[in-house]
């Protein structure tokens, strides 16, 4: 994978945590639970992470379990297409989990129904990308879609596309023809916004900039001649500055391009 692709991939899904990637991060982190039926995932647990008392007096934190037990069959609707409730939750239930991490770090709960709207929220927009792509002049032919699975795995973590699709049909229930489909989409929606995205290169003051930023951060005294105890100089962290600045420009690039498809889209969001 080209670094510019690499980048543009990052944004994307930072920006739209897409469904099929989201499942991908699961599978990554080595999580073997099962999602199941939608109505069986449903529960009435609170977001919170529960103590259960052990020998000896001691509580232990249980993990807290995503609540969709109020999701409609049908969350939204763009354009006439669907999104629904099987769709919804299988995104919803990654991007939990990795709230409930956070949360639980910091001895907060997770606020569910605000993440369910901002869950529903990236659904529409991805669906609008996907749909404005579908109606482009672009491809997404099998030989794309198995490069592309070959960089998935292999961000993963796994050593093949295979053992991708293994995984994600015994932990997600996804079948073979589910998951390439939804490969062709990002291949697609990739496509869309190498087209339509118009990201200049970072220029030198904009990593400068950015340097300074992030010595600020840490409590440096910015320059890029580096300081002991802070950041490295600015040349020795020029290539992950350069990834950074572009992820941030093509992050940016997608929202503008959302908004502008929110404008003329049919939406109705059902949650």
């Amino acid at each position: 994978m080209t670094p510019t692709r690499q980048h543009r991939r990052t944004a994307w899904l930072a920006a739209l945590a897409l469904s099929a990637t989201a499942v991908l991060a699961a599978c990554g982190s080595g999580d073997s639970g099962d999602t199941g039926d939608t109505d069986e995932a449903a529960t009435s647990e609170p977001a919170g992470a529960q103590a259960t008392e052990q020998p000896g007096g001691d509580q232990q934190a249980q993990p807290p379990e995503a609540d969709v037990s109020d999701v409609p069959d049908v969350v939204a609707e763009v354009n006439g297409e669907e999104i629904t409730k099987d769709q919804f939750v299988q995104t919803y239930q990654a991007q939990f989990q990795q709230a409930a991490m956070t949360a639980q770090a910091s001895g907060e709960e997770v606020d569910q129904q605000q993440l369910k709207q901002q869950t529903a929220d990236r659904l529409v927009d991805n669906e609008l990308l996907v749909q404005e792509a579908e109606s482009g002049d672009y491809d997404a032919g099998a030989k794309q879609v198995d490069q592309t699975l070959d960089e998935l795995a292999a961000s993963n973590g796994m050593g093949s596309a295979d053992q991708l699709l293994t995984a994600l049909k015994e932990q997600q229930g996804m079948s073979e023809e589910q998951v390439r489909e939804e490969v062709r989409k990002q291949v697609l929606v990739e496509a869309l916004i190498a087209d339509r995205g118009n990201v200049e290169k970072p220029t030198e003051e904009e990593l400068k900039a950015m340097y300074d930023k992030i010595a600020e951060q840490q409590g440096g005294d910015g320059g890029q001649g580096g300081s002991e105890g802070g950041l490295p100089p600015f040349k020795d962290v020029k290539p992950q500055l350069e990834q950074q600045v572009q992820a941030e420009k093509e992050n940016e690039a997608v929202q503008a391009l959302v908004a502008e498809l929110r404008q003329e889209a049919d939406i109705t969001v059902h949650l």
